[in-house]
């Protein structure tokens, strides 16, 4: 009680939505190739719900790395912010981190959600 969960993911992102609406990911079944598995991204309402139920109450929800998700998901922008993801200077970093203003709502790679169990 009063215990604070603190647990990141790859979430299933606005623009990971829409792909998958769209059917632009394979469809994960047991003849897949095990070796060739990446990730799984989840539903962070889902799993919000899942942990509230079992008696925890949500802090804080912060989506992160925009670039990420937008160089992963979409193949046109792929090139061009590969060369900035892997840079490690200041002016790259603060370009990083001013893109992820606008795009950790819609293309964010993961999600922090903390959340408090709640006393007894």
């Amino acid at each position: 009680p009063g215990g604070i969960l603190f647990l990141t993911f790859p979430v299933m992102s606005p623009i990971r939505k829409l792909k998958a609406i769209l059917g632009l990911y394979p469809v994960w079944n047991e003849n897949n190739d095990v070796e060739a598995f990446y990730q799984f991204a989840l539903s962070s309402r889902q799993v919000m719900k899942t942990i509230t139920e079992i008696g925890f109450t949500l802090c804080e929800k912060k989506n992160f790395d925009g670039v990420k998700g937008l160089k992963d998901e979409v193949v046109l922008f792929k090139q061009h912010l590969q060369l900035l993801y892997d840079q490690n200077s200041f002016l790259s970093k603060c370009l990083r981190k001013f893109l992820g203003l606008f795009l950790d709502s819609f293309t964010a790679h993961s999600v922090l959600l903390v959340f408090k169990k709640k006393e007894i």
